[in-house]
């Protein structure tokens, strides 16, 4: 699992390197027009707007470049809604198990979840008590949305830890 420590410093690292990748004057600071010509090599659609949007969002002192820690910033906001974005869809997708829809699921559920899904009832059974001896974090035979998400947040490492 990645430390926060870690990625800290691979996003300081490629983001130096992205910045010096745009930055024409040297100065480690990306300006509007670096980061517009940045958008029209790489044929982004509309760089006008998309450069004007980032230094909008981003350039938080205002001062008409973005610099290594807005940079960041971007790229961390940026991970995030993605990541969030992600999460969402696969707890949406097992959710797809809560047949009664009250927000739960329970064993019987995700066994009838299994079997639907193409598993025969051995196969279902066995999935089902895998799901809850992962999932089921406060042992109440049920598994919450904020139990599968924080279940996925550990398993595909989503977040760095301490």
């Amino acid at each position: 699992m990645v430390t926060k420590k870690e990625f800290l410093e691979e996003l300081t690292n490629a983001t130096n390197e992205a910045i010096k990748a745009a930055d024409k004057n040297g100065d480690n600071q990306l300006s509007k027009k670096e980061v517009n010509d940045m958008y029209k090599k790489c044929k982004y659609p509309n760089p006008t707007l998309a450069t004007n949007s980032l230094f909008e969002l981003f350039d938080l002192d205002k001062d008409g470049k973005l610099s290594v820690n807005e940079v960041k910033t971007a790229v961390l906001v940026d991970y995030i809604i993605e990541a969030e974005t992600c999460l969402k869809k696969f707890v949406d997708i097992i959710f797809k198990a809560d047949s009664n829809k009250d927000n739960k699921i329970t064993w019987d559920e995700a066994r009838q979840y299994f079997i639907t899904s193409g598993s025969n009832e051995a196969q279902a059974k066995v999935l089902a008590n895998s799901m809850f001896e992962d999932v089921d974090s406060d042992d109440d035979k049920c598994i919450t949305r904020e139990e599968l998400r924080e279940y996925a947040i550990e398993y595909f490492e989503i977040y760095p830890t301490e």
